[in-house]
């Protein structure tokens, strides 16, 4: 067990079946070292991460519940300040909704999203709508969109390919999104399919969005969502959604950014090993190679769950 010392004080504390919560944390000590955390010292993300890859959805229920009262104790005690893993912040349908979704999971390699890209371009409003398509593929679209819906041409940098986002950090990207969010921020008419559309409204004197009427910063997530609806008939595929669009632009970050600097990243991802990495001389545990590369794409996520999230995607590498 991970923090030992401290989970086998929690066995001796709670009343709930004292067998199932040890192979609970018997289970977890390979992600939490992986990390470098106990289970109460996790993200929201980290921690669904590890309940996934419990699959079926009964012992997630009973994982979560384990996982949940041990964090609450640890609250308690002041080993944390706040359960992320509380069902008033993270509610098993959400659990169950990621479950299905990493069922489901759709990769873009390379080649299809330079593909799509292209005949996004090509087609009507095509700088419009391939600026959405390359802001989420290289993952500064934010939650809901966002960081879009309050880019201003002010927080763009093209010197230093950089852009600073409404939720709070700056991230370099490609030339191609500098140029495509500044030619965006001209457009004041769309053609749409059966008549032009003049865009007179935006959030900001500045914004790199225009609209047809004016709209509430919470609602402004639906254009997007539409344009992406409009992208999937462009290209042919119903498939393509926001989240395969920035997963699939996330794993071909880091997966590219490895490669460039000889790492072995697709031994990595498939290595099914469960001895955990010791840190001894010449050696560098998984978790702390590619921590750099998760990191300038804006995630906070461990490679733990990187990999578990993303290893059916390394035979394409």
């Amino acid at each position: 067990m991970y923090q030992a010392e401290r989970k086998l004080a929690y066995l001796e504390y709670t009343t709930e079946d004292k067998t199932n919560a040890k192979n609970t944390f018997a289970a977890t000590e390979k992600f939490e070292r992986d990390a470098g955390k106990d289970l109460c010292e996790m993200s929201t993300e980290e921690l669904v991460g590890i309940l996934l890859s419990f699959k079926a959805k009964t012992t997630i229920r009973q994982k979560r519940t384990i996982i949940t009262n041990y964090i609450n104790w640890c609250r308690a005690l002041g080993y944390c300040k706040v359960n992320w893993l509380d069902y008033k912040l993270y509610p098993n349908e959400k659990i169950f909704a990621a479950i299905d979704e990493s069922q489901e999971r759709y990769y873009l390699t390379p080649e299809k999203y330079e593909e799509y890209y292209q005949k996004i371009l090509a087609a009507n409003d095509g700088v419009y709508n391939a600026s959405i398509f390359v802001a989420l593929y290289e993952g500064i679209a934010g939650n809901y969109y966002i960081n879009l819906t309050h880019l201003t041409t002010a927080d763009i940098d093209p010197k230093t390919r950089t852009v600073r986002l409404y939720e709070g950090n700056t991230r370099t990207v490609s030339e191609r999104l500098i140029k495509l969010l500044l030619e965006t921020s001209q457009i004041r008419t769309l053609q749409n399919k059966s008549q032009p559309s003049h865009l007179t409204e935006s959030l900001y004197p500045d914004s790199v969005w225009y609209s047809t009427k004016a709209m509430a910063p919470e609602s402004m997530w639906r254009r997007f969502r539409d344009r992406l609806k409009m992208m999937k008939e462009i290209v042919g595929d119903d498939r393509l959604t926001a989240s395969t669009v920035t997963s699939s632009g996330f794993f071909n970050y880091v997966c590219s950014s490895a490669v460039r600097d000889g790492l072995d990243i697709k031994a990595d991802l498939l290595d099914t090993s469960t001895k955990v990495d010791k840190r001894v001389a010449g050696r560098v545990p998984s978790e702390y190679k590619y921590k750099k590369y998760i990191e300038e794409f804006g995630s906070n996520m461990s490679f733990a769950y990187f990999k578990y999230s993303f290893s059916a995607f390394a035979k394409y590498l």
